[in-house]
């Protein structure tokens, strides 16, 4: 009986991973992800006043916008996920780092967190600044451990991101996606959160550490991109970046029957462009060596299209570029995609 039950679950996973391999069923799970952003800016549509906006517009500057917080606000206490702790493993010394953030909740202030995951101390070594997407959760953590693993054996402390809306930071009344259709509020959100990063960077190098490198996944590769062009790092790895995030939000077939809501709301379609192009990646160019730079994107993948992504490391002149045949919400699923991380960080470690 107990050989039995382990063949069915060896079938079951085996059935899993083909079914998951086919292109159809992989563009078919991105594409629900945009479903829910168009059912959400649908359902809850609230655009807000576009005089707003456009003075924020013209009043922009990323800079200026996200100003770190007061470092001597941050507090280094006990790591209380038991089920991440056990995920990541007993090797392994997990903290939480916290502060007070500038983003308000419904229901109060809210803090940003950032888990601390070393095997060293921190002064005087490496550190990697972890940018994850909106998939971050405690199931995520079975599947991103490996990048840790890789990451602590090149001797990099890490220094992981909790967005907000996420895991501790979710609360009853979060939105279900990270962006409504209050288009200014997705920029306050985006740029807050650039802050509360650059706070986080700020931490690390008064903690006297050799150099800050970065890992950003999805909406956490944009915001990391955004990093380097006000902060200084030794290398990156960028995981299926969000580079256009016009794409996301209204310029597909799913959320473009949104338009009309925005026109009469008083929202033309230069202004929703203007607007995200404040915060989309390919529009500017990144301010770090290209080949200290690695690009992990899946051919799939149907929010940011491969030839989107290709364009962008051709304009930044990044040669260290993979593409994988997973979608947005499975390139996890690659074996090769770690081996290849692997490998570049031996590259810039020589």
């Amino acid at each position: 009986m107990k050989n039995f039950k382990i063949i069915l679950i060896i079938i079951t996973v085996f059935s899993i991973t083909i079914w998951l391999s086919c292109s159809s069923i992989q563009k078919y799970l991105d594409a629900t992800g945009i479903k829910e952003i168009a059912k959400e800016f649908k359902e809850n549509f609230n655009a807000g006043e576009p005089e707003t906006l456009r003075n924020y517009i013209d009043t922009f500057n990323l800079q200026k916008n996200t100003i770190p917080i007061e470092i001597n606000n941050i507090t280094v206490s006990k790591f209380r996920n038991k089920k991440v702790a056990e995920i990541v493993g007993e090797n392994i010394t997990a903290k939480l780092l916290s502060f007070p953030s500038h983003i308000t909740v419904p229901e109060k202030q809210d803090t940003a967190r950032f888990f601390i995951f070393q095997n060293s101390k921190i002064q005087n070594n490496k550190a990697i600044l972890w940018i994850p997407g909106k998939g971050i959760s405690n199931f995520a953590f079975r599947f991103i451990k490996d990048i840790f693993y890789t990451e602590l054996k090149h001797g990099y402390n890490i220094l992981l991101y909790i967005p907000p809306y996420h895991m501790s930071r979710k609360t009853e009344n979060s939105p279900e996606t990270f962006f409504t259709s209050n288009v200014y509020y997705n920029l306050q959100l985006y740029t807050e959160c650039i802050r509360e990063l650059r706070t986080a960077y700020h931490f690390l190098k008064k903690q006297n550490v050799n150099s800050i490198s970065g890992w950003g996944g999805s909406m956490g590769a944009s915001m990391l991109c955004e990093l380097t062009n006000i902060e200084t790092f030794e290398h990156i790895c960028l995981m299926i970046p969000i580079l256009d995030w016009k794409t996301l939000t209204y310029n597909n077939k799913y959320t473009e029957e949104i338009i009309p809501k925005y026109k009469k709301a008083g929202y033309n379609t230069k202004l929703l462009k203007d607007a995200y192009n404040l915060i989309s990646p390919i529009n500017y160019s990144l301010n770090i060596n290209p080949e200290n730079i690695q690009i992990q994107y899946a051919k799939y993948d149907q929010l940011t299209p491969e030839k989107v992504t290709t364009k962008f490391a051709k304009k930044n002149k990044i040669k260290n570029i993979n593409g994988y045949y997973k979608s947005h919400a499975t390139i996890l699923l690659s074996g090769k995609l770690y081996e290849d991380y692997s490998i570049f960080l031996d590259s810039v470690n020589q």
